[in-house]
């Protein structure tokens, strides 16, 4: 045989392999490992769409890289757990441990430092694998080989024991994600069958019970359980904090248990009902092969042509939006809202809600190809105001709002599907739900303030600064009142259409021109000095410190935005700035922002809409330019292929959408916005038997510019299409090339009619700005004058010097007056026709300090506070009082130890109380001193103690500040000494018990 024919023959084999490994099924290009590493938290376990069991491997949150319970760093396992959350950057979840072993029985689980030292077992990822449906990893220091899958409540464990000796399993119900184990149950009802609850707290899912039935394929030889991991002789049941259960097996080779374990959150009966429903009978074979059709059904409705690297992106993408939320009630119908039992035979409930991420993408992918999925969510969100009365939750786990980030976005979720598929969906019942959620200040995350702050956006029409991220929380808010005015004027409510459209445009009024950003504005109608070259600067103003997304985030009002900027040059530079500029920030990043390009971050959702806003200005070849940039940059096959945490499918909603052409900006104006097409080819499957086809000719990495568009073959001159034309079926065809045609949809004719209409909308504030105190001098010696200044012309200022807040009975302010003692000054702005302004309140301090010689007092810790404080002291005599929210960073100080405070005044003085604030927000590990001693440094150089207050500890959920006031007989000294001492040990009712907590001060004055 010659050489040329050898050399054929290897070619054809080389063709015949590459083309032997190319997945012949949709699913098979479904990767779970992607999203394990870098930072997108995803888990690589066994799971079935929306399922309430995700049996994955499972570690305690030592970082935040390990969210979801595992990481692909990671080179040992501590076990198989059944509950984890998808992609999110909040902790949570772990329940009910499993984990095969042999040898010497150990109790305890070690740690990823050291494993030998308990039950953990290291693994190769040469020996691990997932798909749709399956998990499979070797244990080596147990030659174990683990398989996993699930039903939609059961968990089914397969182990193959490749060694004889003695086989054990072990049962763990303490381990959490993160999180405090209450008490946990374990009770062997058979030979080979168990029983067992937890009761745990986390900050994500609260005060919660699980419960679990689990059956063993074969009997076992011998059961015991441990308390407080030692094992207790010939009991058959326990119920302390720490229980544990280890079942031995015959130890012949290879032999091989399976384990069935059904969980619930309501019961035992629940756990055994769900058992009976989904298993009996069944083997791990046939379950697996049931969850690899429940995930066909839903990843083959969508169709494209493209290259291996982008089917496993895409595909896999697919996968993670049917992932969560995910079931909570029994198969009887039982289920947990806030701690409550209810029933719903008729509707399966679900619940982690990630809806301030999900509502950008995934709500509008599943009205596309699964409006079903989509309208049992929001009949599930909907049943909160009808049946638990619970009222739309910000961010709802296993049936709790855990607050986390701020807004109501589950209204957009809700109002877009009642516009886009109402058939199903009460309606008229959702509007009443919507609108009144829209009127509700609520709660946020403690990171971006207490509230919502809806009583000043009613008024205002924006959130001031002084509430917490007021900036997001307008922008947001906008945008949900903007969703609720095209469902008001799609039922006909007219004055609630205008009302709302107009109370969407709110954030025109945090447009800065000097700065060119949405700005933090305060009550007062200014706006606030703000460092933008430091982190910290941003972080009590923006969600994710993200002052470029939210300055961009006015979706459906794109003209207006553009209208504050100037006009389309204007506008469009400005993102050129975001895009082509890299960030230069000092200080510590917020942990939730990634994925860099300029200043953009397509980690963080809110910034999802930026690459599609050059389309607006008149420059839709820059949008082709960035979205394409962003789809090759911001993703790809390799396990790291997410930039920032997955958030429950969003980051890959957004892939999906961009992948095929287009992107809904804003998702309740029922149009998709186009962009640059990826793929040759998408054939969406509808629910109505029709399909939606997107061609994209010539389509190549240089051929990215839309040259021309067809729809159903009419030519189309517009930037978007709409839902009806997607649902109908039909084809859209891009014609791509290699340069921009920089004459398609460029004009306002391409632009859809409403953003036009809302032009013509104004905002004008309907109260009185907040007064003021003009030279903002609040610490005096002797005496201080004070002046009060409105914002608004012809208000009437009346104030208070008691404490109490003013009415039009207190003092009106006719002009300037002194104070000369430490006063409590509160003021309030009244005019005819418009609401009274929120009330001033500021305190007044009378101080040694104001007599000192410059430079002084001088500050000194003996212990340096971590992260939040000035070293100098300074930020504890600034007079700027911090809030309850921390990320204010106002506070100072310090965790797991005292904060000791040395004041140097410069001269000797003559003083008698020392005032001080703590903060208590024990959610947050934030605990108020457990004593605070006052110390003067006497003739000798010695000091001695002249004060010391005890205080006394605290229940579970206190959030407060509370100000401390020291008084004492007069002394003189030049050198105080404060000792803060930390509270100490957590409580056992703490997440944290047993560790110490964080102490803060602030607003230091010696009088």
């Amino acid at each position: 045989m010659n050489f040329r024919v050898i050399t054929i023959l290897l070619v054809v084999l080389i063709i015949w392999s590459c083309e032997k490994q190319e997945p012949k099924n949709i699913i098979d290009y479904v990767n779970p490992m992607i999203g394990t590493d870098g930072l997108g938290h995803t888990f690589p376990g066994a799971t079935t769409p929306f399922g309430m069991v995700q049996l994955s491997p499972s570690e305690d949150i030592e970082e935040w890289d390990y969210c979801s319970g595992y990481h692909y760093k990671s080179t040992s396992l501590k076990g198989f757990a059944h509950t984890h959350f998808s992609g999110t950057g909040l902790t949570g979840l772990g329940d009910f441990l499993f984990i095969p072993t042999t040898g010497d029985l150990k109790l305890k689980p070690g740690t990823m430092e050291n494993p030998d030292k308990g039950y953990r077992s290291r693994f190769s990822h040469e020996n691990e694998k997932a798909s749709v449906g399956y998990y499979q990893v070797l244990l080596d220091d147990y030659n174990v080989n683990v398989e996993l899958t699930t039903t939609p409540r059961v968990g089914v464990h397969r182990y193959t024991f490749k060694e004889d000796g003695i086989h054990r399993i072990l049962i763990d119900p303490t381990h959490n994600t993160r999180g405090q184990t209450k008490l946990t149950e374990l009770k062997v009802l058979s030979n080979n069958s168990i029983q067992g609850m937890k009761h745990a707290f986390d900050a994500s899912c609260g005060n919660r019970k699980v419960y679990f039935y689990a059956e063993f394929s074969k009997p076992f030889s011998k059961s015991d359980m441990a308390i407080d991991d030692i094992i207790i002789g010939k009991i058959n049941e326990s119920a302390f904090k720490n229980t544990k259960a280890v079942f031995e097996f015959e130890g012949t080779p290879n032999e091989q248990v399976e384990v069935y374990v059904a969980i619930s959150f309501v019961s035992y009966d629940g756990a055994k009902a769900n058992f009976e429903a989904e298993v009996r009978g069944k083997g791990f074979n046939e379950v697996h092969k049931e969850a690899i059709a429940l995930w066909e059904d839903k990843i083959d409705r969508i169709e494209i042509e493209a290259t291996p690297e982008q089917k496993t992106i895409f595909y896999t993408a697919m996968y993670h939006n049917f992932i969560a939320p995910n079931i909570i009630s029994d198969v009887n119908g039982d289920y947990i809202v806030e701690g409550k039992r209810y029933h719903s035979p008729k509707q399966t409930q679900y619940s982690n809600f990630s809806t301030w991420d999900t509502f950008r993408a995934t709500h509008p992918l599943w009205s596309i190809i699964d409006q079903e999925t989509n309208k049992k969510m929001v009949n599930v969100l909907l049943s909160r105001f009808t049946d638990t009365k619970t009222g739309l939750a910000l961010w709802e786990a296993l049936g709790h709002d855990n607050y986390c980030m701020p807004g109501y976005p589950g209204i957009s979720a809700m109002a877009e599907a009642a516009l886009k598929h109402p058939e199903g969906l009460d309606v008229d019942l959702i509007y009443e739900s919507i609108r009144e959620t829209a009127f509700r200040d609520g709660g946020s995350s403690v990171n971006y303030g207490s509230d919502n702050g809806v009583r000043y956006y009613v008024n205002y029409g924006f959130v001031p600064a002084e509430v917490g991220c007021g900036v997001t929380k307008t922008t947001e808010n906008n945008y949900y009142d903007f969703a609720i005015a095209q469902l008001a004027e799609k039922l006909g409510k007219k004055e609630d259409a205008q009302y709302f459209k107009k109370r969407s445009l709110g954030y025109r009024n945090l447009y800065n021109p000097t700065t060119k950003y949405l700005w933090p504005r305060q009550s007062s109608g200014r706006f606030i000095e703000m460092d933008t070259t430091h982190w910290d600067g941003l972080v009590h103003n923006y969600v994710s410190g993200n002052i470029w997304a939210y300055s961009a985030y006015t979706p459906h009002d794109m003209l207006g935005a553009i209208n504050l900027f100037g006009d389309n040059d204007s506008y469009s530079k400005w993102l050129d700035d975001m895009i082509n500029n890299p960030i230069e920030m000092q200080g510590e990043e917020h942990v939730d922002i990634a994925g860099f390009i300029g200043k953009y971050s397509h980690g963080d959702e809110p910034g999802h809409q930026i690459p599609y806003l050059y389309n607006f200005a008149g420059k839709p070849w820059k949008t082709q330019e960035l979205v394409r940039r962003v789809m090759t940059e911001m993703y790809s096959h390799h396990l790291d292929g997410m930039v920032n945490n997955e958030d429950c499918g969003q980051m890959s909603a957004w892939y999906i959408l961009s992948g095929m052409g287009f992107y809904p900006v804003a998702p309740a104006d029922m149009n998709y916005y186009l962009g640059s097409p990826s793929f040759p080819k998408s054939v969406i499957k509808l629910e109505n038997g029709k399909t939606f086809t997107v061609l994209a000719n010539n389509v190549s990495e240089k051929n990215k510019y839309i040259q021309s568009v067809t729809l159903n073959g009419k030519s189309i001159d517009k930037i978007f299409i709409k839902h009806q034309d997607v649902s109908n079926g039909g084809e859209l065809i891009f014609e791509m090339g290699p340069k921009p045609n920089k004459e398609w949809a460029s004009t306002k004719e391409a632009l859809p009619q409403y953003q036009k209409e809302l032009l013509a909308y104004k905002t004008k504030p309907m109260a009185c700005y907040t007064p003021f105190i003009k030279d903002e001098v609040f610490r005096f010696g002797k005496q201080l004058k004070i002046e009060l200044i409105s914002n608004n012309k012809n208000d009437q200022i009346y104030y208070t010097l008691d404490g109490n807040d003013p009415t039009q009975n207190s003092y009106l302010y006719t002009g300037p007056f002194s104070v000369n003692k430490s006063t409590q000054i509160k003021a309030v702005s009244f005019q005819e026709g418009f609401e009274p302004s929120p009330v001033f309140s500021k305190s007044i301090v009378k101080s040694i300090f104001e007599g000192l010689e410059k430079g002084y007092p001088k500050i000194t810790f003996d212990n340096i506070p971590e992260k939040y404080g000035e070293k100098d002291g300074s930020q504890l005599i600034d007079l700027i009082e911090a809030s309850t929210t921390f990320s204010d960073r106002k506070w100072t100080g310090v965790n797991n130890k005292d904060l000791i405070i040395n004041l140097d005044l410069g001269k000797v003085c003559e003083f008698s109380s020392i005032k001080l604030n703590t903060l208590t927000s024990t959610k947050k590990w934030r605990f108020p001193p457990k004593s605070i001693s006052v110390f003067i440094k006497d003739d000798l150089g010695s000091y001695k103690l002249i004060k010391k207050e005890s205080y006394q500890k605290l229940k579970a959920g206190q959030k407060q500040i509370i100000h401390h006031s020291l008084k004492f007989k007069k002394v003189k000294a030049q050198h105080i000494k404060l000792e803060v001492e930390n509270y100490g040990e957590l409580p056992k009712w703490h997440e944290g018990a047993g560790k110490s907590p964080w102490i803060f001060v602030d607003e230091l004055n010696v009088e």
